[in-house]
């Protein structure tokens, strides 16, 4: 059997709003196909490996690229690509090894935000047809969210105690589809206490008086990034005489 020479191309993707560059396999698998009664049916679908399911990009300078992974069978010869966006409709992408980048870019600095579904499926000369389509995945480009908004105790807040220790409660706001936070809290400019706690909120036991400050942020182990930590607070703790 001839191999498949690859030669490369531009193509003009989602209404011309993507452009991808790739290289391909010229040649449809069923052109150079041996007797029917040679071939043997498929493998299973590859399993997509990356990004895992619903994975949120965060764009950032200066790439604006998503690699895409999946597991490489063996006399594959042909891999098609599907992808669907919920408002850039479907289309799909022939490509000859298991891995893609596609550009998440219009223009320079003007990202594609949408959410995305992709799958999978093979095709070689020696098989009867394509493999099925993997069990699709799904991915989110969007701009990373703000950083929460803290609550209590209050900015600039004076506690004035008969005794320590004592606990004081924080709080802030919820962030949209983060799965954790982490709170950091310094005391006269040096760290003193950094956890990461899964709901908007935390309790920490003072030992010390002085000046204490605290930040929060907010991240998911879907996220590109975690948000940027929220603005630092600061409250006062003292003994009454």
């Amino acid at each position: 059997m001839k191999s498949v020479r690859r030669y490369a191309f531009t193509g003009a993707i989602l209404l011309s709003f993507i452009s991808i560059f790739f290289t391909l396999d010229c040649r449809n698998p069923n052109d150079f196909k041996p007797p029917e009664d040679t071939l043997s049916l498929p493998p299973d679908p590859p399993q997509l490996l990356s990004p895992i399911d619903y994975y949120v990009r965060m764009p950032d300078a200066p790439t604006g690229r998503l690699l895409f992974v999946w597991q490489s069978l063996k006399d594959a010869e042909l891999y098609e690509i599907f992808f669907s966006g919920d408002s850039y409709g479907e289309w799909t992408v022939p490509y000859d090894t298991n891995c893609f980048s596609l550009r998440l870019q219009k223009e320079p600095w003007e990202y594609i935000i949408d959410k995305f579904t992709w799958k999978v499926r093979a095709a070689s000369a020696k098989w009867k047809c394509y493999t099925e389509w993997s069990t699709p995945r799904h991915f989110e480009v969007r701009f990373k969210p703000p950083p929460p908004e803290l609550l209590s105790p209050s900015d600039s807040t004076d506690f004035i105690l008969d005794s320590l220790p004592a606990t004081i409660g924080f709080s802030w706001n919820i962030v949209q589809d983060e799965k954790y936070y982490d709170i950091k809290i310094i005391l006269d400019s040096f760290p003193v206490f950094e956890t990461q706690v899964t709901n908007n909120s935390h309790q920490f036991v003072c030992r010390d008086t002085g000046t204490y400050s605290w930040q929060v942020r907010a991240g998911s182990q879907l996220w590109q990034y975690s948000t940027d930590w929220s603005e630092q607070w600061a409250f006062r703790i003292s003994i009454v005489q």
